[in-house]
């Protein structure tokens, strides 16, 4: 009968599920068989008929709008002009002859008021999305509606770090952070950390300098990293009080921070960055770097903050496109041979011609690493115009005078009052402008238009060189 097995065949299928593959013959036909695969490229066989298994849900591996913090809290309000102005109220008058005599006169007192100017600023991208793209049934929805929603988290980072770090003296094009409104007044609230981690001690002061100053702070922005470390100095010291474990979970998240000048919040914020590390490829569009270079020199002078030790040092050049690839120093590592001195940095700026795709150089920024790290800091910004920069101009000269440590970072601390301290006035909310259709493809504008201000800002306190410390228990009281 063609339907039986025989007992030699019946023996070889045996044999491959015990470790006897059987007869050649036997092995050749289980070889025929259609088997799935892994290879993804391949289109014939068992794998042509196998679906495609893609997930709906899309993986970001980058920042989520739950990242952006201080945009989120600053209070928004309209803006009705490019050039926005405001007015302070400085003083009541002189503090003195507040007293007189029965049947007197006082003392003629008169209010200071000052003008100021804020120049709105423009931030936007552009999303192209090509029409047969919007035809295709797209893995996680709406194309368009996926650009979009990317364009304005893109939008989202540039305000987040802008807000901290925006500097109109480095680039025409940004507006004013709130790191350069702290320190472009006289005296500003700074307080140095000297690398030691945020503590105690650090916030109290803050606080109290902001109080001195008729405010009271509410938020404290501050790095990933430094937020840990304020739990360290706290946990060891048991200076918070630390529930039984529950279904064997411990810690507790460290939220707020009760001052004798009010409950400060504390806000990790993912865009406050240790150190600023340097890029590791040049942005498109950003100069070219044809003839920029940095040298060195000999340590020499007295009374800088800068510590004894063996420097390193880039030069990377920046557009309003974005910035280029470091140079590293042409020269060897420095060693200061002592504190207190300052290292002379002679740049040689860029001899290429400023093209459409590639425009002229608006600022240098000047890294330096220590010798025995690779890791690059960022030390100063040096705008064009003030390095009297013009295609062929020969070099510049800076002095590193050590006022930033490297690997630290910064907090910010704020009295968030939305009508008397900061806000962010714009002109446009964020808003979606289609572009004209002149191909296949739909583009589009994601755009803001506003800038922020702190209009008081002894009301703000900026706390820079905040370090970490592998061991909590050698901190500081």
């Amino acid at each position: 009968m063609q339907n039986m097995v025989s007992l030699a065949d019946y023996e070889g299928l045996q044999g491959f599920g015990g470790g006897d593959l059987g007869s050649a013959a036997t092995l050749d036909e289980l070889n025929k068989a259609i088997s799935a695969g892994y290879d993804v490229s391949s289109q014939t066989g068992g794998g042509a008929l196998r679906p495609q298994s893609l997930e709906s849900t899309l993986k970001v591996l980058t920042y989520l709008d739950q990242h952006v913090k201080l945009w989120k809290k600053l209070a928004k309000l309209p803006a009705y002009s490019t050039v926005e102005e405001y007015n302070e109220l400085n003083d009541y008058g002189a503090d003195s002859g507040a007293f007189f005599q029965e049947g007197g006169l006082p003392r003629e007192e008169d209010t200071s008021y000052t003008r100021r100017t804020a120049l709105i600023k423009f931030i936007g991208n552009t999303r192209v999305v090509t029409h047969p793209m919007t035809l295709v049934r797209s893995a996680h929805g709406d194309v368009m509606a996926l650009e979009a929603r990317n364009g304005t988290l893109w939008i989202m980072r540039a305000v987040e770090k802008g807000l901290f770090y925006g500097n109109s003296y480095w680039n025409a094009l940004e507006w004013d952070g709130f790191r350069a409104q702290l320190l472009s007044t006289a005296g500003g609230n700074v307080i140095d950390a000297q690398g030691m981690p945020l503590n105690e001690s650090v916030l109290e002061t803050g606080a109290q300098t902001v109080a001195s100053n008729f405010g009271m702070v509410t938020d404290v922005f501050l790095s990933v990293a430094a937020m840990a470390n304020i739990a360290k100095t706290f946990f060891p010291r048991e200076r918070v009080n630390l529930p039984a474990p529950e279904k064997g979970v411990v810690g507790v998240p460290i939220t707020h921070f009760s001052s004798q000048n009010g409950v400060l919040q504390f806000n990790p914020d993912v865009f406050i960055k240790e150190g600023g590390p340097v890029l590791s490829a040049g942005q498109i569009g950003a100069p070219a770097t044809s003839g920029l270079g940095i040298v060195a020199g000999s340590a020499t002078g007295s009374g800088t903050s800068l510590k004894s030790g063996t420097y390193g040092y880039s030069v990377s050049a920046v557009n309003q496109n974005g910035e280029s690839l470091a140079i590293a120093d042409g020269g060897s590592d420095i060693t200061t041979g002592g504190d207190g001195k300052y290292i002379p940095l002679t740049i040689t700026l860029p001899t290429a011609t400023p093209t459409i795709d590639q425009p002229a150089a608006a600022s240098f920024r000047i890294y330096r690493r220590t010798a025995s790290g690779t890791k690059l800091y960022l030390r100063t910004v040096v705008p064009a115009d003030d390095a009297g920069y013009t295609v062929g101009n020969a070099t510049f000269v800076v002095r590193d005078l050590g006022a930033d440590i490297e690997g630290t970072s910064e907090a910010f601390m704020f009295d968030m009052n939305p009508t008397q301290v900061m806000a962010f006035k714009q002109l446009a909310p964020l808003m979606k402008l289609p572009l004209a259709t002149i191909s296949a493809a739909i583009r589009f504008m994601i755009l803001l238009y506003g800038v922020p201000i702190l209009y008081a800002k002894r009301k703000g306190l900026l706390v820079k060189n905040i370090g970490s410390s592998a061991s909590p228990l050698n901190l500081p009281s």
